[in-house]
């Protein structure tokens, strides 16, 4: 397998199984081959990091404050690398425009809803929404499900979707865009989870038991972003790292 490809799965794989760790960042290593999925899982899991500071690919320290700014503005990622004794080390990793739409593609393919009319490239259907919500306010109008569900989050990752409401915060006032969230709990469960997780929205559709039915989200987290005429342009389940950078880049174009 080529170094590049395999990366590329890797990115792909530690978005599921970092999302809820502390630095919830990509991750990146420096092995050629793993065949089996378990041992990758293994590897990913195995992985230990004690010091705190961030350091470039060069091994060079980076001043903490400057390396949260340069994710932030989705510069850079941060994840971990190797050095030639083996250690892992926090490490920020320069975007690649031509390598990571690679990357964000193989992590797709991993986590695609379960229903295929969530996928990209289809039209959004809405009927499911239409007992919750006035459908014409919809019309012509970008729109962001967030399908969530407060058990995924409850524990030892508070404040989950920090990174994406930093993002939603830029754009939740756009006349032309709408936020959903919705969750099948009911208001005094939401409001609960709601304290540990809040969610940047428009509109909050409690006891959504039938919707997530019809949309087969199993009551797991699910985003879902399309365009003015509802064109599905990126639809992923679980937490996954990738979602706040691609949130930003497709907003700023289609706002």
């Amino acid at each position: 397998m080529k170094r590049l490809s395999l990366i590329a799965i890797l990115l792909g794989s530690s978005t599921f199984l970092f999302a809820q760790s502390e630095e919830r960042k990509i991750v990146a290593v420096t092995t050629t081959e793993i065949k089996k999925g378990s041992e990758l899982q293994k590897t990913l899991m195995s992985v230990k990091i004690t010091d705190p500071t961030i350091y470039d690919r060069a091994g060079h320290v980076v001043d903490s404050a400057e390396a949260i700014a340069m994710v932030k503005r989705f510069e850079y990622t941060l994840g971990w690398a190797t050095n030639k004794s083996g250690e892992y080390k926090r490490t920020l990793f320069k975007i690649d425009p031509e390598l990571q739409p690679i990357m964000d593609a193989n992590a797709k393919k991993l986590f695609l809803p379960k229903n295929p009319k969530l996928r990209e490239g289809m039209i959004l259907d809405l009927k499911p929404l239409s007992k919750k919500l006035n459908r014409q306010e919809l019309d012509s109008k970008a729109i962001l499900l967030i399908f969530w569900s407060d058990g995924s989050y409850n524990g030892s990752t508070p404040d989950a979707y920090k990174e994406v409401n930093e993002v939603l915060s830029k754009y939740r006032n756009a006349e032309n865009f709408e936020i959903i969230a919705i969750t099948h709990h009911s208001i005094d469960n939401a409001t609960r989870a709601l304290k540990k997780n809040p969610i940047v929205n428009t509109n909050h559709i409690l006891n959504a038991e039938e919707v997530n039915q019809v949309y087969e989200t199993e009551n797991q987290p699910l985003i879902v972003l399309t365009d003015k005429t509802h064109k599905i342009l990126y639809a992923v389940r679980g937490n996954a790292t990738m979602t706040p950078r691609i949130l930003n880049n497709t907003l700023k174009q289609i706002l």
